[in-house]
């Protein structure tokens, strides 16, 4: 199962977002992804750029709070960023995909039927520029959003 590797991080202790605003994904949860991405499955641990990691990370609120963007907007600007800011040594990709994931999780969405192989395609398709951010969104949103 995608992000099967992840643990949801504790939110104890957070502050509660605004009414009807999702939960987003902190830099601790996201750098948690990651060391739980590079322990399953092996890589270089460390950043490679804070700045781009920071930016990755606030690029969802900006889509949500700016773009007007759903759940599987926001979902796309984690996977979308963090995979093309390329904020790690290693492991972007999984990092992009697995905190896409948890942040679907965290607010409601159901993720354990994404389909496995069509969504590493197109996470591959992200890294070499052909597919942009509204395509993943609109591939998440069609597997995703069920009745």
């Amino acid at each position: 199962m995608l992000a099967s590797f992840v643990v949801l991080p504790n939110t104890t202790g957070r502050k509660m977002p605004e009414l009807d605003e999702p939960f987003f994904l902190t830099r601790s949860m996201v750098d948690e992804i990651h060391q739980a991405a590079l322990a399953a499955y092996g890589g270089h641990h460390g950043v490679l750029n804070e700045h781009l990691l920071d930016s990755a990370i606030n690029q969802p609120r900006h889509t949500y709070h700016y773009g007007g963007g759903d759940l599987f907007d926001v979902a796309a600007a984690y996977a979308f960023h963090i995979v093309l800011d390329h904020p790690y040594w290693d492991g972007n990709k999984r990092t992009g995909i697995g905190s896409a994931l948890i942040f679907l999780r965290m607010n409601g969405v159901e993720t354990k039927h994404l389909p496995e192989l069509p969504t590493y395609e197109c996470v591959i398709k992200v890294a070499d520029h052909k597919m942009d951010r509204r395509a993943l969104a609109a591939f998440l949103r069609e597997k995703l959003d069920r009745p």
